[in-house]
């Protein structure tokens, strides 16, 4: 964002707040920081790379919890099935 003009927009989900757009948000200065903002967030894959990056936490967690994920599942399931009895 610092590049397409707004400064002090070093993260990508604060955007709104740090530009202080919150109170108008149809306002043109607020649709051409949105605008803006949208193609930022597709120039760098924002959605992209968060999702690959939460993935890899993920199976990184998953594979040092193996037994806890397992143990989960089995009380999950037996917790839906004592609710799917209750009238």
């Amino acid at each position: 964002m610092a590049h397409a003009g707004y400064p002090g927009t070093e993260t990508p989900y604060l955007v709104q707040e740090v530009l202080g757009l919150g109170d108008e948000p149809g306002d043109p200065e607020a649709v051409a920081a949105a605008v803006r903002d949208v193609a930022c967030k597709r120039k760098v894959n924002l959605v992209g790379v968060g999702a690959a990056v939460e993935t890899a936490c993920q199976e990184r967690v998953a594979a040092e919890v193996p037994a806890d994920l397992a143990a989960y599942r089995v009380q999950r399931a037996a917790r839906l099935a004592l609710a799917a009895t209750l009238p």
